[in-house]
């Protein structure tokens, strides 16, 4: 082998090494074509804990969420940056979309390097749907989630919504999450911040 083969070669393992081969890859998490996520790894030595990241429903995820996620992952916590089926469905969709991602991932937990702890953080049309599943503990029970394994939640740019009997999360469950942080659309420093206090 000539050394041009040979660092080629050691080159490729030791990329194996620095990331695991679920590295920022996309995966499906349902039968919807819609129902995909993208994974960014924790850095160090784990077991880590699960960020779930929930954009607008009205468009994919943004190059600023990735930046943020990939911040969360820096600091030692597995994200996962979910797409969820289109708005006609409904917030309850939504919601369960948000389980169903979080219940595969929790599964696959010890290939993962995930140590059961998770949190949820939703921006814009993402916020309702992540309060929903924070404050009615059925979605994640229904899905044999233990809800104390929920650690908080990040709501950033939460919008406004004329019918509080439908499209707010407050009229589905008053439950409390153990730490909440409520904030513009443009404090996800602060956001970030907040979770890594909490991990």
């Amino acid at each position: 082998m000539t050394r041009r083969g040979l660092c080629a070669s050691m080159g490729v393992v030791v990329a194996g090494l620095a990331l695991p081969a679920w590295a920022e890859t996309r995966m499906a998490y349902g039968p919807d074509p819609r129902q995909t996520l993208k994974l960014f790894p924790a850095r160090g030595s784990g077991p880590h804990p699960l960020v779930i990241m929930v954009g607008d429903a009205a468009r994919p995820p943004s190059s600023a969420m990735e930046r943020h996620a990939s911040q969360l992952a820096q600091r030692g916590m597995a994200v996962a940056l979910i797409d969820r089926r289109p708005s006609r469905y409904g917030l309850q969709a939504h919601a369960s979309d948000i389980v169903r991602a979080l219940s595969h991932l929790l599964v696959q937990g010890e290939a993962l390097s995930l140590d059961g702890r998770f949190a949820l953080w939703g921006q814009q049309g993402g916020a309702s749907a992540v309060l929903l599943v924070a404050r009615d503990r059925r979605y994640l029970t229904a899905a044999r989630i233990d809800p104390h394994q929920h650690w908080g939640t990040v709501v950033l740019g939460q919008p406004p919504e004329a019918d509080p009997t439908f499209t707010r999360a407050t009229a589905y469950g008053t439950g409390r999450t153990r730490a909440l942080y409520e904030g513009g659309a443009d404090q996800a420093a602060q956001g970030t911040a907040f979770l890594n206090g909490l991990f």
